[in-house]
């Protein structure tokens, strides 16, 4: 099942927009490719009360990491991968700003990915997860 929590609310997932890819770049290496959006009507029930947590939010949260070198075995078998230090990729929780994240964890195969880590929210560190199974074609 997908879900993308922040914080202990479930976001949703809108399988549409988010992506999961792993492809070798001319050197052979795996780099992955993920982007995470959250589900627009979930999103809408929870801000739905003015005087909500999430109210002060426009949009769903989008988790995105890019450019994330992986190894060879991740093709083809689930690996554990810990993110390399801030400014060696792109990758953010995207929330109104681009919002750092941090202590990442991945769990990722071609198809799957889990994903625990922190994201700082205009100075309030919250801790957020994501799992997210691509449909296969």
């Amino acid at each position: 099942m997908n879900t993308f929590t922040i914080d202990g609310t479930e976001f949703g997932v809108n399988p549409a927009t988010s992506l999961l890819s792993l492809a070798r770049d001319d050197s052979g290496e795996v780099i992955l490719m993920f982007e995470l959006e959250g589900d627009q009507a979930q999103y809408d029930a929870l801000t739905e009360p003015e005087d909500g947590e999430w109210s002060w939010t426009l949009y769903p949260p989008h988790l995105y990491i890019r450019g994330l070198r992986v190894p060879q075995a991740a093709s083809s078998i689930p690996s554990v991968i810990n993110l390399p230090r801030p400014g060696e990729i792109e990758a953010a929780l995207y929330l109104m700003a681009h919002n750092e994240i941090s202590n990442l964890s991945l769990f990722v195969s071609s198809a799957r990915i889990e994903v625990t880590g922190e994201v700082d929210l205009f100075g309030e560190v919250k801790q957020f997860q994501a799992k997210f199974e691509q449909p296969v074609a």
